[in-house]
């Protein structure tokens, strides 16, 4: 992204809808990343590269999550 990062981006979110569920999808696996997105309240989070059926089970888990 050329301006802001996921994090930021998931904090910008967080500022204005505390509802929005938040997946990130990313190259990266690390506790730093899991840590710092908990802050956020991240629903969840998928690394690539991922399969489209991976990706559907998790939006269908955050949709029924509500």
């Amino acid at each position: 992204m050329p301006k802001l990062d996921g994090l930021e981006v998931a904090g910008e979110i967080r500022k204005h809808n505390t509802q929005t569920k938040i997946i990130f999808i990313t190259a990266f696996q690390s506790p730093e990343l899991t840590k710092e997105a908990a802050k956020y309240d991240i629903f969840d989070y998928i690394v690539k590269p991922a399969s489209a059926e991976d990706i559907l089970t998790i939006v269908k888990k955050a949709l029924s999550a509500g």
